[in-house]
C-alpha cells in the first residue's frame, strides 16, 4: 500500500531540512532510531562543537504546546540527554520550513541557521 499524503509531506520536509543543513556544512543524520521501539528522531545535526541538535519534523504548522509534540520531545530528551538542543520543524507561511527551539520558543528560518 502506498504512502498517504501526510507521510509524503513529512518525508519531503525532512529531505528539505537535511539538504539545507548539509548545504550549510552541518553533519546530519536522519531517522535516528530510539531504543526499545520508541520511534526515531527525524533529523539530528551537529554544530561545530559537536553538540547534538534534534529535530521533530511536522508536515503542518504546530506548536510547542501541542501534547503530541511535547511527548515526542520528551522521548528525545530521555535518549539524547540534557546537553542536546531540541527543535520542532514545521512549514510556516507559503510552506517555508522553520525550526522552533524547544527551550526558548525562538523560531529560525533555515537560511538563518
Amino acid at each position: 500500500m502506498g504512502k498517504n499524503i501526510k507521510e509524503e509531506k513529512h518525508e519531503n520536509y525532512c529531505e528539505i531540512l537535511v539538504r539545507a543543513l548539509k548545504e550549510k556544512g552541518y553533519t546530519v543524520k536522519s531517522e535516528v532510531v530510539l531504543p526499545y521501539g520508541r520511534g526515531a528522531a527525524d533529523v539530528v545535526f551537529y554544530d561545530s562543537e559537536g553538540v547534538e541538535n534534534v529535530v521533530e519534523v511536522k508536515g503542518q504548522p504546530t506548536s510547542l504546546r501541542c501534547k503530541k509534540v511535547t511527548k515526542q520531545l520528551n522521548k528525545y530528551l530521555e535518549f539524547f540527554g540534557e546537553k542536546a538542543n531540541y527543535f520542532i520543524g514545521f512549514p510556516q507561511h507559503q510552506g517555508a520550513l522553520v525550526l522552533q527551539e524547544a527551550s526558548t520558543g525562538a523560531i529560525r528560518r533555515l537560511e538563518d541557521l
